[in-house]
């Protein structure tokens, strides 16, 4: 009797502490419960980096040393060196290069592996804790999480074979390099690999797939709000990277025959200040880049030559309610541009939904759309349009607005179980765990078989639309961006305007006017009130009386209009056709003012066509 009471406390240790073997060595895990109360391993903290610090900073990772004895395995994955920006304060570390491993079963039996990378804007992030897995452990699928360089430390780039950049993308490319050779100790299959990812997350599994050098290692690709190259935020202009590195080395003080090795000195918290140089400065948010071709290098190019492989990409219903916390605020507002609006325009009865639209057309929707449209592999559209507890966007600006929708990042819940972040009171309730559930079926169905089989597309899709192949149907087009003008300044993170003149400036350069295309550019005249100014750009720059114009107007924070546009085709269309307004190509505006009616197929070939006098 004594030695079965000793078996009987030893068996649950047992099953609670699960160990298995890698190259590198022995690891111990731990037992976690899905959410359906099945039983599955959780591994945390795994070493797939060496710590990327002193002569190890700004260049690519390399693999982890193995250790001896077993490892702890049952500790949260440090996180990357940020910032916090609700607590204002520096958090995490360089050493950071870990990943966590989550699989219902021990055992060889080959399951697909999805690799999941966080989003965050590059800036924030990190893999989550343990209990984070749980939804998809319901499934026969190996989850694997990497934490990855972020911010500074993660892109800064001078463009060169000194410091390329994209170290943070070279992390993601070591982890899944270590999963192809390790995850066979976990149950999965090396062989049958997804990259998925939400916002930055999902332009990294965008640009993973289609780098040439890391061809054949993964078999699939899901961009979640967030796509590369298409979308301006996810991909920095030539040289924009380079100039803006440059003042931060000058401002941090370093040689310039000897660059890295000064950077590569200073501490993380001096690389990081973000008062060296203005938040508004073209490259002043490190962002993937264009590298030297190298062994390492992950975008020598772009759009990508390799773009064949099965692909899922689409956005949320309302991505920009997120963004719309950052509306104008001017300390004369109804001294400078009430008197704009309220004369020569009908106000959009609520700026936030006005934000919302744009922001979610310009910054995830187009580019999305125009990401899939060059896509030669098999390829799905969705959009999320399920409104269930109170949206991640009312959490992260802490504030309830009293607007309905479908934000940016509100499908992360219904992936990933958010003890500490997404618990409104009543939720989840049933319909919200079957839309997670579903949610998480068409992922994993898509890593098993890159929906060669659709048949579970076809299951509880009310919430979760998916177009295949049809790109071109009139319900995924968007006319908003001819549609709608906006007034913008930026600095050092807050928008604001504190000059007079400089306000009335900003209304004459980035208003925007339907019914006819114009931008009205320029400064107000010595002794010209703004109305007078208005009046005179739309007489000199369009021949248009101003009471013959249909106009709307939205005042939001988002984007900055480049230049202004003139009807008469030679002075400014054509420039704007090629200056890629808002992230747009060419054959997107030609086709926006075609659908809006706003120029014929004629007038615009005509305008293209036109010379200078």
């Amino acid at each position: 009797m004594r030695l079965l009471y000793l078996l009987s406390l030893l068996v649950p240790v047992v099953l609670s502490n699960p160990e298995l073997t890698t190259s590198q060595g022995r690891l111990r895990g731990r037992v976690l419960n899905s959410r359906n109360g099945r039983k599955y391993f959780a591994f945390n903290s795994i070493p797939y980096g060496q710590p990327p610090v002193a002569n190890l900073r700004f260049m690519p990772p390399l693999p982890a040393k193995n250790w001896t004895g077993t490892l702890d395995a049952t500790k949260a994955s440090p996180i990357c060196y940020q910032w916090d920006y609700a607590k204002s304060i520096a958090k995490g570390q360089e050493d950071c290069l870990y990943l966590n491993v989550y699989t219902p079963k021990i055992s060889n039996l080959s399951l697909p592996v999805m690799i999941y990378i966080y989003g965050g804007g590059f800036k924030v992030g990190d893999a989550g804790p343990a209990e984070s897995s749980q939804y998809f452990m319901d499934e026969d699928v190996v989850l694997v999480i990497p934490n990855y360089r972020l911010d500074r430390l993660g892109f800064f780039s001078l463009e060169d074979e000194i410091i390329p950049g994209n170290m943070g993308l070279k992390d993601q490319a070591l982890a899944l390099e270590w999963v192809r050779k390790e995850i066979t100790a976990f149950g999965g299959n090396p062989d049958l690999i997804t990259v998925f990812g939400n916002s930055a997350g999902g332009a990294s599994a965008h640009y993973l797939c289609s780098a040439p050098r890391l061809s054949g290692q993964i078999k699939g690709c899901i961009s979640q709000s967030g796509v590369g190259g298409a979308a301006a935020w996810a991909l920095s202009r030539p040289g924009e990277a380079r100039a803006a590195g440059l003042k931060i080395v000058k401002a941090l003080g370093c040689p310039k025959n000897e660059i890295l090795s000064c950077l590569q000195h200073k501490s993380a918290e001096e690389v990081s200040d973000v008062t060296l140089i203005p938040a508004n400065e073209k490259g002043a948010r490190p962002t993937p880049v264009i590298e030297p071709p190298s062994d390492h290098a992950i975008i020598t190019s772009w759009p990508p030559k390799k773009n064949d492989f099965p692909w899922i990409a689409g956005t949320t219903a309302d991505e920009g309610m997120l963004f719309t916390g950052h509306t104008l605020r001017l300390k004369n507002q109804s001294d400078v541009v009430e008197r704009i609006f309220d004369r020569f325009t009908t106000r959009e009865p609520n700026l936030i939904l006005a934000g919302r639209k744009f922001g979610t057309e310009a910054f995830f929707l187009y580019p999305t759309l125009e990401a899939l449209k060059h896509h030669n592999g098999p390829k799905y559209f969705y959009i999320f349009d399920y409104i269930g507890g109170p949206s991640y966007y009312e959490i992260l600006l802490n504030k309830n607005l009293n607007i309905t929708g479908v934000s940016h990042h509100d499908d992360f819940p219904y992936l990933f179980y958010m003890p500490n972040k997404f618990k409104p009171e009543g939720w989840p309730g049933p319909k919200d765990i079957l839309v997670s559930q579903t949610l998480i079926k068409i992922w994993v169905a898509f890593a098993k078989e890159h929906l060669r089989n659709p048949t579970i597309m076809k299951q509880h899709t009310k919430y979760i639309e998916i177009a295949k192949e049809d790109l071109n149907n009139e319900k995924y087009k968007t006319s908003l961006h001819a549609s709608h003008c906006m007034i913008f300044s930026f600095n050092n993170g807050k928008v604001i305007l504190e000059d007079e003149y400089y306000a009335k400036a900003n209304v004459l350069m980035q208003m925007r006017f339907d019914g006819h295309l114009g931008f009205p550019g320029g400064l107000v005249d010595e002794g010209e009130t703004p109305e007078e100014a208005v009046t005179r750009e739309m007489e000199e720059e369009m021949a248009m009386d101003r009471q013959k114009l249909k106009i709307s107007a939205e005042v939001m924070g988002i984007m900055r209009i480049p230049l202004y546009t003139m009807i008469d085709g030679y002075r400014g269309f054509p420039a704007f056709l090629d200056n890629c307004f808002i992230g747009n190509s060419k054959e997107q505006l030609i086709y926006t003012l075609i659908l809006k009616g706003i120029m014929t197929k004629e007038e615009i070939d005509k305008s293209l066509e036109a010379k200078p006098s």
